[in-house]
């Protein structure tokens, strides 16, 4: 699988799906934690050889990892932190009076 162009959502996505910090994911990449940060926030973009980076980590990653880069880049699952799916959220009801 290759992405033409990294966007933020798509690089944060993969991070999550990998389930690594900012730190490991910026480790992995041979980069500062705070370059791959820049890059989740749309501050800065990956250079080409970056992106050939990303496409090899994307491509190496097991299924798994693939199916929650998909469905977190997809919206298909709220997510936490860490790329696992989301606790239901609870309905907050007025106390009684």
């Amino acid at each position: 699988m290759i992405v033409v162009d990294w966007s933020p959502r798509q690089i944060q996505a993969l991070r999550l799906a990998h389930r690594m910090s900012m730190t490991d994911f910026g480790r992995t990449l041979g980069l500062s934690h705070g370059s791959a940060g820049q890059w989740e926030l749309g501050a800065r973009r990956p250079t080409l050889f970056n992106r050939a980076l990303l496409d090899e980590l994307l491509r190496r990653a097991d299924r798994e990892t693939q199916e929650r880069f998909l469905a977190m880049v997809q919206g298909t699952i709220p997510r936490d932190c860490w790329g696992r799916p989301a606790p239901p959220r609870r309905v907050q009801r007025p106390p009684c009076a």
